[in-house]
């Protein structure tokens, strides 16, 4: 049952980078695409460790051909759910993800041929319809937020990547998978930024110098994260794993709560009375939805 741990490792590690990414596509980035190139470039130095535990080797073109769709699927989903961050609060963004997991079944009975079961598809749709609420805005006059928009693409790609990611590893090691799926979105985001955000990366670069060592850390939280989530998905269904993950709001609102506590004004979170008894209420439905979409 090692997947279980994990499973557990990114749903843990991945809450405290969510608020990270909050504070810095907030206050430090006015282009969420040059935060993730720094990221991607961390990850690629980072790469070189799993590579002590065993090398990576040459794919069919099949499998190479996969593995140039999750990086593509990988950086729409990042982008919007980045885009996402300045909309909206961080605890409510990373539940909108839920969105997603309603597509995670029937992508994966397409593509995969994992089934469900009838009470499993209900956990799901209680999900998606607690995510909806939690983006409802009332002075909006019955419509949706941007970040709800932002956040229905980031995790439909996002769900795309993990079920085209688990048919990948169908046929690799873990290793080899991590290596291909690191290289291809470092070249993407690379392309991309070489050929419209040049001028944006050369005004980032003294505010990354001036926090080199909380990105040096965050790029290797995340390099912990990716392997492990890997992992998981290497071991286990992909719907299971990405239900166990939909549970990461309510870490996020607990660390925003101790947050708000010692450093006033870091995160971007309503935490009044009225506002934090919606999102407990709702978080709390989501993770007994969860459990229904994880009884076999």
């Amino acid at each position: 049952m090692w997947w279980i741990v994990f499973a557990l490792v990114p749903l843990i590690i991945d809450s405290f980078s969510n608020l990270f990414d909050s504070y810095f596509v907030n206050r430090g980035f006015r282009d969420p695409v040059i935060f993730m190139f720094y990221l991607s470039i961390l990850e690629i130095l980072f790469l070189p460790l799993i590579f002590f535990y065993q090398l990576p080797f040459f794919v069919n073109f099949k499998t190479l051909f996969l593995f140039v769709l999750i990086a593509l699927a990988d950086l729409i989903y990042i982008l919007f759910y980045l885009k996402a961050l300045q909309k909206d609060d961080t605890s409510i963004v990373i539940s909108l993800f839920s969105l997603g997991k309603i597509t995670v079944p029937f992508l994966a009975f397409f593509i995969l041929g994992e089934r469900l079961k009838l009470i499993q598809y209900i956990g799901f749709f209680v999900i998606i319809s607690c995510a909806s609420i939690l983006t409802y805005q009332p002075k909006e006059k019955l419509r949706f937020n941007k970040a709800a928009f932002f956040m229905l693409i980031s995790s439909v790609f996002g769900s795309l990547e993990g079920v085209i990611l688990k048919a990948a590893l169908g046929g690799v090691d873990w290793v080899t998978g991590y290596t291909y799926l690191i290289f291809f979105s470092f070249a993407s985001l690379f392309v991309f930024v070489l050929l419209f955000r040049r001028k944006q990366f050369s005004e980032s670069l003294p505010f990354f110098r001036r926090n080199l060592f909380t990105f040096g850390g965050m790029g290797f939280l995340n390099f912990v994260s990716s392997v492990s989530g890997i992992l998981a998905i290497s071991l286990a269904s992909i719907t299971i794993i990405k239900g166990i993950w939909a549970v990461q709001p309510l870490l996020v609102l607990v660390l925003s709560l101790f947050l708000a506590k010692y450093y006033p004004g870091i995160i971007k979170e309503k935490l009044d009375g009225k506002n934090l008894v919606k999102k407990f209420v709702l978080f709390l439905v989501i993770i007994l939805a969860l459990v229904l979409t994880l009884r076999y």
